[in-house]
C-alpha cells in the first residue's frame, strides 16, 4: 500500500507543477484581457448569446450531461416548454420517476 500511496503522491506533485507551469504561461494573456474595455466586449457577447437561447433556459446553467439525460434518455422537452424554475427543478431531480411526477403535477 505504501508504494501506491507514494505513486499517487508523486503524480499529485507532478500535476501541481504542471498547473503552476500552465498558470505562468497563461498569465500574459490574462493580463491582456483584464482591462475594463474587455468586460464590455464579453458582456455584449453574453447578451448576444442570450438572445438566441430560449427564454426559459436563460437563467439556468446547463451541462451537456444534464441535457442528454433529459432530452435523449427520458424524452423530456426543455426548449420553450417549461418555465425556468421548472427546468431547474427537473435538472435537480434525483431520478426519472421524480421528473415524471414534476411534469405531471
Amino acid at each position: 500500500m505504501n508504494a501506491v500511496t507514494e505513486n499517487l503522491r508523486r503524480q499529485m506533485a507532478d500535476l501541481t507543477g504542471f498547473n503552476d507551469m500552465v498558470r505562468h504561461a497563461l498569465q500574459p494573456m490574462v493580463e491582456t484581457y483584464r482591462p475594463p474595455q474587455w468586460h464590455s466586449v464579453f458582456e455584449s457577447l453574453r447578451d448576444t448569446l442570450n438572445k438566441h437561447r430560449p427564454e426559459n433556459l436563460r437563467d439556468v446553467t446547463l451541462g451537456t450531461g444534464d441535457l442528454e439525460k433529459l432530452l435523449v434518455d427520458e424524452g423530456v422537452p426543455l426548449m420553450r416548454v417549461p418555465g425556468p424554475q421548472t427546468v431547474r427543478t427537473l435538472l435537480d431531480a434525483p431520478d426519472a420517476a421524480t421528473r415524471r411526477r414534476i411534469i405531471s403535477g
